[in-house]
């Protein structure tokens, strides 16, 4: 509303002194930051997501998905030690962003901490009972593991929610 308001007043300024030149708005609030992290993040410039999320976070260090949109991009850069770290955070933001364990999950993964993403990807389970890529990344978990059981029964239930990667690993691993 305060952006409009003093856009506003540069058309009356502008229209009133007959001026031409174009005036360039400075004004950035957490929002602003944030799109902008978003936009970077789907171009691939992580580094710079980063940053504009960190301004973001600066401006308003309560919400959820600033840390959890950062720790995406750190995911990316394979930086899973401070993406986790965002996506704690988030998930103390938002103890029901099943997103945000996910993801930690996913980190958790990478780093070879079996057991500590079963746990995150069970809980995004519990608060998104739909949630496909939760039960085949954690059946994965479980088969290295060595719980074909529990591996076959995430891939079947995942594969029954639509995901074709599933039906392979089934195919592959539990038939």
């Amino acid at each position: 509303m305060k952006q409009l308001f003093v856009l506003i007043m540069v058309f009356i300024a502008l229209d009133f002194f007959g001026q031409e030149k174009v005036i360039q708005s400075n004004i950035k609030n957490d929002t602003a930051y944030y799109n902008e992290g978003v936009y970077k993040n789907e171009s691939k410039k992580y580094e710079e997501a980063i940053k504009a999320y960190n301004k973001a976070i600066d401006l308003n260090p309560t919400i959820a998905i600033y840390y959890l949109n950062r720790g995406i991009s750190r995911f990316h850069l394979t930086k899973y030690k401070k993406a986790i770290k965002d996506f704690d955070k988030a998930i103390e933001l938002d103890t029901k962003n099943a997103t945000a364990h996910c993801y930690k999950a996913t980190a958790e993964y990478e780093l070879k901490n079996y057991k500590e993403a079963i746990e995150e990807f069970s809980t995004s389970i519990e608060l998104n009972p739909s949630y496909t890529e939760a039960f085949h990344n954690r059946g994965g978990c479980r088969y290295i593991m060595g719980d074909r059981q529990g591996a076959c029964s995430d891939w079947q239930r995942s594969s029954d929610l639509g995901d074709m990667n599933a039906e392979d690993l089934l195919n592959r691993n539990c038939k």
